[in-house]
């Protein structure tokens, strides 16, 4: 990655914390739960997916990393590497929208307790806002390097737009209900 593409995503992400960061304190983002639900499954799903992860991070990452030093990736594996990004990419929205619902459930289950609900609230949207910051940090750019890095214009924004959709269903899922027993609670 060159010094301005890799200044560009550090500074996306720091304006991006320093934007939450403004309205409240970066530690409300945080949620162990939420981490571990989202770190083991993310990394679980990953190593059951691919046999090859050994080659990916022994070539693939270090080259999207410092690619002005290595030696370049063929097409064939620049393509393989895409995929192996931008599957790991599709497993963390994934993981992002059922442990959504596992929260949205885990809320609706205790509406007699109002200090219940706002721990299922946090794994409910931190493990879906994980999984998006994943994506959108790490995996998508990823992708975008290896497709470009094997010429070829293989991305279909359509693909991405199917998670992002995804991720807004499964929050509509868990608001929609909550919304509606406040509504005739209160």
């Amino acid at each position: 990655m060159s010094t301005v593409r890799l200044l560009a995503l550090l500074g996306s992400c720091a304006f991006t914390m320093l934007a939450a960061a403004m309205l409240a304190p970066l530690v409300i983002y945080y949620d162990f739960y939420s981490a571990i639900i989202v770190g083991i499954g993310f990394v679980g799903l990953t190593v059951y997916t691919f046999d090859d992860l050994g080659w990916f991070f022994k070539q693939a990452v270090p080259r999207f990393l410092s690619p002005d030093h290595r030696t370049p990736l063929g097409a064939e594996q620049s393509l393989r590497a895409a995929r192996i990004a931008r599957t790991v990419g599709d497993h963390a929205l994934l993981l992002g929208s059922i442990c959504t619902l596992i929260g949205g459930i885990q809320m609706l289950r205790n509406l007699t307790d109002p200090s219940a609900i706002g721990p299922a609230l946090a794994v409910a949207f931190l493990t879906n806002l994980y999984g998006i910051a994943i994506v959108a940090f790490c995996c998508f750019p990823m992708n975008r390097f290896f497709l470009a890095d094997a010429n070829t214009d293989g991305f279909d924004a359509s693909d991405t737009m199917v998670g992002v959709y995804a991720q807004v269903l499964s929050s509509v899922m868990v608001l929609l209900p909550m919304g509606t027993i406040f509504l005739v609670m209160g």
